[in-house]
């Protein structure tokens, strides 16, 4: 995909600090980079606000933020196979540096 995705703390931090610009870009550059790229929304990231939405106010905003980007295909939505080959991988992650098994599933939370 040659697009940017955003980790959920970036729209942490623009929903606390009330800078609602960041929800409203749809394209975005790396640091160093001259040239923009389509952004991404990740349903995960999705998932990972709305559980921490406290206020009715952020709950619209983030349904409004999901419709936006489902109307431009720009929604990310992992398949079977993602969630296999990711369980696959943090599986192999865990075993090679000693995480017992707790440790292991903590691994998902940013994967």
């Amino acid at each position: 995909m040659p697009g940017i995705i955003f980790d959920t703390s970036v729209y942490i931090h623009a929903l606390r600090s009330g800078d609602s610009a960041i929800l409203t870009l749809r394209r975005a550059a790396r640091t160093g980079e001259t040239k923009s790229r389509p952004l991404y929304l990740s349903a995960i990231v999705l998932e990972e606000l709305f559980i921490g939405a406290s206020s009715a106010r952020d709950r619209k905003i983030l349904s409004i933020l999901e419709r936006n980007f489902d109307k431009i295909n720009r929604l990310v939505v992992p398949q079977k196979t993602d969630w296999i080959l990711a369980g696959q991988v943090l599986n192999k992650i865990g075993l090679k540096y000693g995480f017992d098994l707790v440790a292991r599933a903590r691994l998902t939370n940013d994967a």
